[in-house]
Order: C-alpha cells, then sequence, then structure tokens
C-alpha cells in the first residue's frame, strides 16, 4: 500500500517532469513539413477529392497529417496498399509534394509515395500533384 508521504513524492515528480518537458519543447519547437501558402493550395483540393467512406489519400508520412487537416478525409501511405484495400476503397488519390516545404527543410526522409502507371493527374500545381487510380477491372 502506497502511503500519503510517497503519494505527495510521485505526484511532485510528475509536475515537476511535466513543467520540464514542456519548458525543453518549446524551446526548440518542431518544423512543420509543408509552409503556409503550400497549406492553403493543399486546402484547395477539397473542391477535386470526394470526402466519403470509399476515397482515401495515399501521401508521405508527414503530409498525411496535413492532407486529413485539410481536405477531413482518410489518408494513408503506400505501404498499407494490400488487395483488400481497393475492395475498401473505390477512389485511390495519391499526393506527392512538390514544393512549399518548410523553410527548414528542402525534403524529409520519407520517400513520396509511388503513384501507379494507371493513374491519371487530375490536380496539378506548384506545389502538389494529385493523381487518381484508374479503375482496376
Amino acid at each position: 500500500m502506497i502511503n500519503v508521504k510517497q503519494l505527495k513524492t510521485t505526484s511532485i515528480s510528475f509536475v515537476i517532469f511535466t513543467l520540464l518537458s514542456i519548458i525543453a519543447v518549446s524551446g526548440h519547437p518542431k518544423e512543420t513539413v509543408i509552409d503556409k501558402i503550400a497549406y492553403e493550395e493543399l486546402r484547395k483540393l477539397k473542391s477535386v477529392i470526394k470526402n466519403d467512406n470509399e476515397t482515401i489519400i495515399i501521401a508521405r508520412h508527414g503530409l498525411e497529417w496535413w492532407t486529413a487537416w485539410a481536405l477531413h478525409t482518410k489518408v494513408g501511405q503506400d505501404k498499407a496498399i494490400d488487395s483488400v484495400f481497393f475492395e475498401k476503397y473505390k477512389n485511390v488519390i495519391f499526393i506527392t509534394q512538390i514544393n512549399g516545404f518548410s523553410k527548414d527543410i528542402q525534403r524529409t526522409p520519407f520517400h513520396e509515395p509511388n503513384v501507379p502507371e494507371n493513374s491519371e493527374i487530375i490536380f496539378s500545381s506548384e506545389y502538389f500533384k494529385v493523381f487518381k487510380l484508374n479503375n482496376r477491372q
């Protein structure tokens, strides 16, 4: 059984650890993978991409979070694609970023998704190229 003194010591330790963590993180904020202009360009894709249960966007790690946030749609990585994947999703969209990386980042260490040959380009800008996988029948 834990006594009151141990409980106080543990609680104080957690508070100190939390405060030190907050100070450490706020002193070294993490860079985003896209800049503000690229984010605004990403939001424009709402007019091109359906947001339904049959649509998924494949993006590289890092860009997938921004894509989900801006477009309110399902996202994934190309490594998650298997045979069942195509039964679940009718519209498979691939997005690659070609410009608009954060000021201190030219490219992330993660690869852009491999776009299948049977895809057509549905959106192109200075920042992104977006492809839709054609009917797989």
